[in-house]
């Protein structure tokens, strides 16, 4: 018999029940939790003694302990990074992306482990800040401007000049100064 039936038996009032109950449930989730809580802590001790390449457990012999130590060293040992030399001139040099390349890095004081890689990275990366044309703006694609520059280019493909005043050729200009109406006609008075 559990502890709510012999409440009941008992003659205890409903009010009661009902706390005792949610008590014996508060009870039953806190252990949950706890047992949860337990159990993570539990991994992550594991965890914590293993490497982080993966093997077990650090080992006790000290030989052994050199010699992996070693292979870290030697993985981390990398080349220094160095600024751009004085005389370098690769196959691929000679180019005006090269002597935009060579500036922006003495400008910058930039240093590199491979320079050959990073000129490579800068030729490639070029149309992207160029706009595919070199003179590091871009066309406005798509824009109105654009298209004015186009209809521009057909104009004088079809003979116009550049010497256009506005209202010298063409239909004539609206007069805005003239009178609505003439001076001899009249308003009907209202009646």
């Amino acid at each position: 018999m559990n502890i709510l039936d012999e409440l009941v038996a008992k003659g205890v009032t409903g009010d009661v029940i009902v706390a005792v109950a949610k008590l014996i449930a508060d009870a039953e989730v806190t252990e949950r939790v706890r047992v949860g809580a337990r159990e993570r802590m539990r991994r992550v001790r594991e965890r914590s003694r293993t490497l982080r390449n993966g093997s077990e457990q650090k080992s006790t012999n000290i030989e052994e302990r050199k010699k992996d130590k070693e292979v870290s060293v030697a993985r981390s040992a990398r080349r220094p990074k160095t600024p751009l030399p004085d005389n370098w001139h690769p196959e691929l040099g000679g180019d005006v992306e090269f002597q935009k390349f060579c500036d922006h890095a003495r400008a910058n004081d930039r240093r590199c482990v491979d320079w050959e890689a990073a000129l490579r990275n800068w030729n490639r990366n070029a149309p992207k800040f160029n706009g595919g044309n070199g003179n590091g703006r871009g066309r406005r694609s798509g824009s109105v401007l654009d298209a004015f520059d186009r209809i521009g280019e057909r104009l004088k493909a079809a003979g116009a000049s550049d010497d256009y005043v506005p209202g010298s050729s063409g239909p004539r200009p609206l007069e805005l100064d003239t009178p609505l109406r003439p001076a001899n006609l009249r308003l009907v008075p209202p009646r």
